[in-house]
C-alpha cells in the first residue's frame, strides 16, 4: 500500500515538472487559442467596454496577450496596464519610432521597433524594449545617427535597419536592413537572435533601390519561413510583391506578385494561424481609402492565389467607405475589420473566414479611425478587442457568447 501511493506521488510531482518543462520548451509563445476559437462569429458579442484616453500619446497597439496596451508620447514610448489603465513603464525616446512596425513579442514581454526612417528620412536600428526589466537596448548600434541621405561619407557603414518581426518561439527577430555600397544602396532581410549578436543576412532583396521592404515581414507559425513585402520604385516591376525565404536564406519564393489592378504593391498585413490566408493591403490604397465601395485591405488564398476585398458591396448602389482596418483573430479562423457607413457611421464586423456572411459587432461613431497603414484594430489572445478612435483614444472591447 505504501509502495503504491509513494509510486502514486511520484508520477503525480513528475507530471507536475514535466508540464514546467514544456511549457519552458515552449518559448516566448502567446499560448492557447482564446474561447472565441471554438464559436462563430454569429455566437460572439461584445460583454463590456472600456474607454482609453491618453493624453498628449499615441496609443499604438494591445498585447498578444490582452494585458497591456502601448502607447508613443512626444518624448518617450510607455506601457499601460489594460485593466487598470495605469501606468507600467516608460523610456525616452527621441525621435519619433515607426509606429506602423512597432511589435510585440509573442509572450508580451517585450517590444521591437525602430526610428521612423522611411518618413523622417533618417538612419535607424532595432530597439529592444524589455518590460519586466524596465529596459531600452539598441540591438543594432551602428553609431551613426542622423539624416541618412547626407550621413557619413563613402567609407561609413550607414545601415537603416526596419521593420522587426518575432519569430513564433520569441527568440529572433527579422528584420530589413539597407546598407550602401559606393554609390548605390543594397536592400535586403537579416535576422538577429533577441538576446543581441551579430544579423545575419538571409537574402539581398534589392541592389539598387533603399527600404525595399519597408513593412510587411511575418514569419511563418512554426518558424520555418519568413515572408516579406517589396515594393520597388516602379510599380509596375514584377519582382514587387510578397515573397517567402527559408530562415536559413534558401528556397526564396515569390508568392504572390503585381496583379492588373490600380491597387498597386501588395503589402503583407498577416497571415493567419492555419497559413492558408493572408492579410494584404494595397500600397496605393491611401489614394482611394475614403472613396466609397472601395477597400485597401484584401484576402490572398496562399494555396489559389486567389485574392479578393475584404468586404465587397452587394448591389452597385454606394453601401460603405473604407475598410479602415483589418486582422485575423488570434487563432486565425475569423476576419475583423472596421468600416463607415455613408452615415459616417463606423462599424466593427467579423465573418468567419471561408463564409461571406458579415456580422456587426459594434458599432461607434467614430470607430476605427486609421492613421497609420495596419494601426487602431487588435485582437488578443484572451479575447480582448482595441479598437482606435482617435490619436490618444481608443476603445477596449471584451468579446464573449451568447
Amino acid at each position: 500500500m505504501t509502495q503504491k501511493s509513494n509510486f502514486s506521488k511520484a508520477v503525480f510531482f513528475f507530471a507536475i515538472i514535466l508540464v514546467f518543462v514544456l511549457s519552458a520548451c515552449g518559448g516566448d509563445g502567446a499560448g492557447a487559442d482564446p474561447p472565441s476559437a471554438s464559436r462563430s462569429i454569429s455566437e460572439l458579442t461584445i460583454t463590456d467596454e472600456t474607454n482609453i484616453l491618453i493624453e498628449d500619446g499615441r496609443v499604438i497597439s494591445l498585447s498578444p496577450d490582452g494585458s497591456m496596451f502601448v502607447a508613443q508620447r512626444t518624448d518617450a514610448i510607455c506601457i499601460y496596464e489594460a485593466q487598470t489603465l495605469d501606468e507600467v513603464s516608460c523610456q525616452r525616446f527621441q525621435p519619433s519610432i515607426d509606429r506602423r512596425t512597432l511589435a510585440w513579442s509573442p509572450s508580451s514581454k517585450q517590444i521591437a521597433f525602430t526610428e521612423d526612417a522611411s518618413r523622417l528620412v533618417i538612419e535607424s536600428d532595432i530597439w529592444l524594449f524589455d518590460i519586466a526589466e524596465d529596459r531600452l537596448e539598441n540591438l543594432t548600434d551602428d553609431n551613426i545617427e542622423g539624416p541618412w541621405l547626407t550621413t557619413g561619407d563613402d567609407d561609413e557603414e550607414v545601415m537603416i535597419d526596419l521593420a522587426p518581426a518575432w519569430s513564433p518561439d520569441g527568440r529572433t527577430i527579422a528584420f530589413s536592413r539597407t546598407y550602401r555600397d559606393g554609390d548605390t544602396w543594397i536592400n535586403a532581410l537579416y535576422k538577429i537572435t533577441a538576446n543581441g549578436g551579430d544579423p545575419e543576412e538571409l537574402i539581398e532583396v534589392s541592389d539598387d533601390y533603399p527600404m525595399a521592404v519597408f513593412m510587411g515581414i511575418s514569419w511563418a507559425r512554426d518558424g520555418k519561413q519568413v515572408y516579406y513585402s517589396v515594393v520597388l520604385r516602379d510599380q509596375s516591376d514584377r519582382d514587387n510583391g510578397i515573397w517567402s525565404v527559408d530562415r536559413d536564406g534558401k528556397n526564396v519564393t515569390q508568392v504572390f506578385g503585381v496583379r492588373d489592378w490600380d491597387g498597386g504593391p501588395p503589402l503583407l498585413m498577416g497571415i493567419s494561424a492555419s497559413e492558408d490566408q493572408a492579410l494584404v493591403f494595397d500600397f496605393l490604397g491611401l489614394s482611394y481609402g475614403r472613396e466609397p465601395n472601395r477597400s485597401a485591405y484584401s484576402l490572398l488564398d496562399l494555396k489559389t492565389g486567389d485574392y479578393e476585398p475584404v468586404k465587397q458591396p452587394s448591389g452597385e448602389e454606394f453601401e460603405f467607405i473604407g475598410v479602415n482596418n483589418a486582422v485575423f483573430s488570434p487563432d486565425g479562423s475569423k476576419l475583423l475589420y472596421t468600416y463607415q457607413d455613408l452615415e459616417n457611421q463606423f462599424h466593427l464586423a467579423g465573418r468567419d473566414l471561408g463564409d461571406e456572411d458579415e456580422y456587426i459587432l459594434y458599432s461607434h461613431s467614430p470607430l476605427g479611425l486609421g492613421f497609420d497603414i495596419g494601426l487602431g484594430l487588435n485582437w488578443a489572445a484572451n479575447d480582448t478587442i482595441y479598437a482606435g478612435t482617435g490619436p490618444g483614444q481608443g476603445l477596449l472591447l471584451s468579446v464573449g457568447s451568447e
